[in-house]
């Protein structure tokens, strides 16, 4: 059996090695471009030859902090765009962080890159936690612009 220091370096070390693959996995993962899923859902009381409805659901967005700069943020827009969604509905988190001054610099790109969306039938919006915990005014006027 290992000496109790031993033991504790060595579980020190594999501690810090997991650590530092989270983080890095993390990373990778924030700095990846979107994935498209496509999903058909049946509707029970859909109209009898009534053509399908496209709908884009898109969410977490995380505009101004680090990982979404403007030029990845319209790459994002143009995802869901290039989908030819009739409906686009936007669940939250336009804005990275809780810092009202993030909210208000990023507004102006993320209006920006959300022009870009053009459903016929039109974009549904809903704040998210980091925007309602920043500055919920801003990131609205931002998305309402749109």
């Amino acid at each position: 059996m290992p000496r109790a220091p031993a033991l504790l370096r060595y579980l020190a070390g594999v501690s810090i090695v997991v650590a530092l693959a989270i983080l890095i996995g993390g990373w990778r993962a924030a700095h990846r471009d979107p994935v498209v899923r496509r999903v058909t859902l049946a509707l029970p009381d859909w109209p009898r030859g009534a053509p399908p409805i496209r709908v884009a659901l898109g969410s977490d967005i995380h505009a101004g902090g680090g990982a979404v700069p403007a030029d990845r943020l319209v790459r994002m827009i143009d995802r869901i765009a290039a989908t030819s969604p009739a409906l686009v509905i936007l669940a939250g988190d336009f804005v990275d962080g809780r810092a009202g001054r993030t909210a208000r610099a990023a507004a102006p790109s993320l209006a920006a890159a959300l022009r870009r969306l053009h459903p016929p039938l039109g974009t549904i919006a809903v704040l998210g936690n980091h925007d309602n915990d920043s500055d919920p005014a801003a990131v609205a006027r931002a998305v309402r612009r749109c």
